[in-house]
């Protein structure tokens, strides 16, 4: 995962972002349904920490750098914004494994 971090970093950092955006949307998909199937909080961590560095850099290329995206990254970056917060990671855990769309 952090590979997958440093290439978004890599590519924002070139001004290359929306290069791979339909990359970005696949990859925060399987991150989600990682998340769907586990048994517990205490088991995504790891994935929630990776969600929060990808948000970031997200957000900082739509905020500060206007770049266009598609309306479900524009959706987790604002559904996410508040990752670093552990009761908002409690409620995105539980709506992530009710299956609600983020």
């Amino acid at each position: 995962m952090k590979n997958l971090v440093e290439l978004i970093e890599q590519k924002y950092n070139e001004g290359k972002l929306e290069d791979i955006l339909l990359f970005i949307q696949k990859e925060l998909e399987i991150l989600l349904n990682k998340i769907k199937a586990t048994n517990s909080i205490g088991e995504v961590m790891i994935l929630f920490d990776t969600l929060e560095k990808i948000q970031f850099i997200l957000a900082k290329a739509v905020f500060n750098d206007n770049l266009v995206v598609p309306p479900n990254i524009k959706k987790f970056i604002y559904d996410f914004d508040r990752i670093d917060d552990e009761e908002i990671r409690y409620y995105l855990y539980s709506k992530i494994k009710e299956g609600q769309s983020l």
